[in-house]
């Protein structure tokens, strides 16, 4: 059973225990093999051309292997982001979810690229070896996988992922559509409704 750390504020659970009980069974459809479908082609390293493949379900990563999913949605009028963050293994079970939001006035790549990072820091926090990297848009994708540099605001955050990819192990990087990355999503709505930050962690990993 997934277990929840107490942060300094309260716990969503704490605040609201049926929603808390809400997204603990999202985390229960997911810890196995899922519905949502949709997926992208992954771009290696040295980056290629974006190809979309429609109608895939959530794709295992190779055996013994962690794949992250992670998803923004940037609300403007409140001055708030939510992020979600999923980590399962090569069976398709949760090992680590995060709901967190983030306040400040964010475009949506930004957003994306800010909740990438939060995932690899809790990855490298519990130092989980993650194999794969899933995020929505495909200009974070092309951005992160280009020789070149990242304009803008998001050059700082862009290379702070490029080191966190190798200190946890990221090999490859690939875009999924919101269909694909159903449970990140639901945690971007906690995120953005509780206003509290919530992490759950899976007592045994390993299996």
């Amino acid at each position: 059973m997934l277990w929840i750390l107490e942060k300094a504020t309260k716990l969503a659970k704490n605040e609201d225990p049926n929603k808390m009980d809400k997204v603990e069974t999202w985390i229960d459809a997911h810890k196995h093999k899922d519905g949502t479908s949709g997926s992208q082609k992954a771009l290696n390293p040295q980056g290629t051309s974006h190809l979309s493949v429609p109608g895939r379900d959530w794709i295992d990563p190779p055996p013994d292997q962690l794949k992250i999913n992670s998803a923004a949605v940037v609300r403007g009028g409140f001055c708030l982001m939510g992020v979600g963050v999923a980590i399962r293994n090569d069976r398709g079970k949760v090992i680590a979810a995060l709901s967190k939001p983030i306040h400040g006035h964010f475009c949506p790549v930004i957003g994306a690229f800010l909740a990438l990072r939060e995932g690899l820091l809790l990855a490298k926090l519990h130092k989980f070896q993650i194999h794969i990297a899933e995020v929505g848009p495909s200009i974070v994708v092309s951005s992160l996988n280009s020789s070149e540099g990242v304009p803008g605001d998001a050059s700082f955050i862009a290379n702070d992922i490029r080191t966190l990819f190798i200190e946890v192990g990221i090999c490859k990087c690939q875009a999924t559509p919101k269909s694909g990355n159903a449970l990140a999503h639901k945690l971007v709505a906690l995120a953005s409704s509780s206003a509290k930050e919530s992490l759950w962690l899976d007592p045994s990993p390993s299996q």
